[in-house]
């Protein structure tokens, strides 16, 4: 049976988020004339979505690297944690 031997370093960085185009509010405003001039039973107003950037700030994240990845027919699983642990 294969096994796949994995080892991933798991490190915190400082990163620089936010910046993204999104929706950052909503308000409501009354429809336009030309809406009125149909015959529907839609409310006066509608929500109206606010797009900008995300204000951008420094945060810590965890940051993952795949640094080996292997793929074994047989695995001494014993070896395998005394190297780990340094035994």
């Amino acid at each position: 049976m294969p096994f796949e031997i994995t080892i991933t370093e798991t490190r915190e960085v400082k990163k620089m988020v936010g910046g993204e185009w999104a929706v950052l509010d909503t308000k409501e405003v009354a429809r336009e004339k030309e809406f009125f001039e149909r015959e529907t039973n839609e409310p006066k107003t509608r929500i109206k979505e606010i797009h900008g950037y995300t204000p951008q700030f420094e945060r810590i994240i965890p940051e993952k690297r795949e640094v080996l990845k292997q793929m074994v027919d047989e695995l001494d699983l014993p070896a395998v944690i005394r190297a780990i642990n340094k035994l």
